[in-house]
């Protein structure tokens, strides 16, 4: 028979020093993951107290959104007229902007939009036409925040259609225009897993597209562009179409000109057609370095197919718009956070936007900074000023707004909150904004400021993802800027037009 073994003692010194060791390396996960959460995989997370709660002993901050958007009254689609009188009506409101809904401006200077305010002063009065460039992440896809912005500006200072659109759209789900197009285009962008170009001929919109130089058959893509072609041929070519919704704005729907964007190193044919059948374009287009061909046509209502044949030019969009007024264009650039744009060359896009007569560019980027926070974002400031001064030096004649992140929240042990770092990205960005004589509009504190997402999910104002805003989220976002803008545009009028 064995001996029965003794109970191992441990002294309470072991014990203690088990406990101390155990806090060390908790004590030192938590500072190397300071958001009180570690990425296991796809489906699940680690969720700890966050390092800011252990020191900190403040009560959670609550935001009421439907105190921050009490005053804010956004226009309703199907009560929107087109008449010519109704716009005299808007051109003198006079719009009170609270102060952490006001545009800001490096130290005391408020010249950083003085030449967009000139602009839509001459169009007031000369009936000239202008554009607007509203580039930015995901939060606009589908053209939520834009689609509302342009229909706004287009109320109090003309003009119609949709703007610049792409041959195609990866979120397929733009208010303004419902998008079909072949299957061998491809895109060339300076954001996302896309190929790159040497030459740096990105387009306006930081992206080009090229089609695929084999043969596609024509049989189920010309559908009615043209008829010449025998439906058994096979050519080099592509196309793609553009239907107008019922879903977005009345002035959005309808457009009298049409502008291709595109550089080339040999000539091509171009065709565009009406739903309708009726021819609207039949050119041979030359090569090119850069252009922007305009045709004016009948208004159209319904929208329009195009196709492309020969050698594939550089094509940088197409443009829907009146022959005055306001045009808006929508750019969302998934997973960018603005860098890159200095790929681009500098040249070209001065020509693009030198005849599209742009005269405010807006940048709206952030959110995919946010989700690996760091404590410090000098990095970012340094890299998204070089950004704005590439963009600056393309577009001296223009004014430059940026955007900073809207909130974002994380799930805590307290429930959703606000990213730690999210406040550090938007002050870099304002630094960057003002050290390039850029005017800054602070998104996060419009809304509500800290944990003022939470509040907008609650109310359908903002996607479950605790990210991206609902579509009735975003017309309140656009309105709020679209108010800010005017604001500061009546100041100018007072300071510089007397009214």
């Amino acid at each position: 028979m064995k001996p029965s073994k003794e109970p191992v003692y441990i002294s309470p010194v072991k014990i203690f020093g088990a406990l101390v060791l155990l806090n060390v390396i908790l004590a030192c996960i938590v500072f190397i993951f300071p958001t009180g959460k570690i990425k296991l995989n796809d489906k699940y997370s680690l969720v700890f107290v966050p390092l800011n709660k252990i020191f900190d002993k403040e009560e959670k901050v609550v935001v009421d959104v439907n105190k921050v958007i009490a005053n804010i009254n956004t226009v309703d689609t199907n009560l929107v007229s087109i008449d010519s009188k109704k716009l005299n009506k808007n051109k003198f409101e006079e719009i009170l902007v609270p102060a952490d809904k006001q545009i800001q401006y490096p130290g005391k200077n408020r010249i950083a939009l003085t030449e967009f305010f000139k602009s839509l002063s001459d169009v007031e009065t000369q009936n000239t036409l202008i554009r607007i460039i509203h580039y930015g992440d995901s939060q606009l896809e589908g053209d939520r925040i834009s689609d509302y912005l342009r229909n706004r500006f287009q109320l109090r200072f003309g003009g119609w259609g949709p703007g610049i659109i792409l041959p195609y759209d990866i979120s397929n789900s733009r208010i303004s225009v419902i998008q079909k197009e072949s299957k061998n285009w491809i895109k060339h962008a300076i954001y996302g897993n896309t190929p790159k170009l040497k030459n740096g001929f990105y387009g306006i919109a930081a992206s080009s597209y090229l089609y695929k130089s084999e043969p596609i058959n024509t049989q189920d893509s010309l559908k009615n562009i043209n008829d010449s072609i025998s439906k058994k041929q096979n050519i080099a070519g592509a196309w793609f179409d553009i239907t107008n919704t019922k879903v977005s704005f009345p002035r959005v729907r309808q457009y009298n000109r049409i502008t291709f964007l595109y550089s080339a190193e040999n000539p091509f044919i171009l065709k565009i057609k009406s739903k309708q059948g009726t021819s609207l374009v039949s050119e041979v287009l030359p090569n090119t370095f850069a252009a922007c061909k305009t045709w004016k046509i009948e208004d159209n209502t319904s929208g329009i197919s195009i196709y492309v044949n020969g050698e594939s030019p550089y094509f940088y969009g197409i443009a829907l718009d009146g022959n005055s007024g306001v045009a808006v264009d929508n750019f969302p650039m998934r997973g960018s956070s603005a860098l890159g744009f200095e790929t681009i060359n500098r040249k070209m896009l001065n020509e693009l936007y030198s005849q599209m007569n742009v005269k405010l560019i807006i940048l709206q980027y952030g959110i995919n900074l946010v989700p690996e926070p760091k404590t410090d974002y000098t990095w970012y400031e340094k890299s998204f000023s070089r950004q704005l001064a590439f963009i600056k030096a393309a577009a001296p004649f223009a004014s430059v707004l940026v955007i900073g992140p809207s909130d974002m929240s994380m799930k805590t042990t307290d429930g959703y909150e606000t990213y730690p770092n999210l406040v550090l990205i938007r002050n870099a960005m304002k630094k960057a904004a003002f050290q390039n004589g850029c005017a800054f509009w602070d998104l996060y504190a419009a809304m509500g400021g800290k944990n003022s997402m939470s509040s907008w999910v609650e109310n359908n104002l903002a996607a479950k993802d605790f990210t991206h805003f609902s579509t009735k989220g975003a017309r309140y976002v656009s309105e709020m800027l679209y108010n800010a803008l005017i604001d500061e545009y009546q100041k100018y009028l007072k300071e510089n037009k007397g009214i």
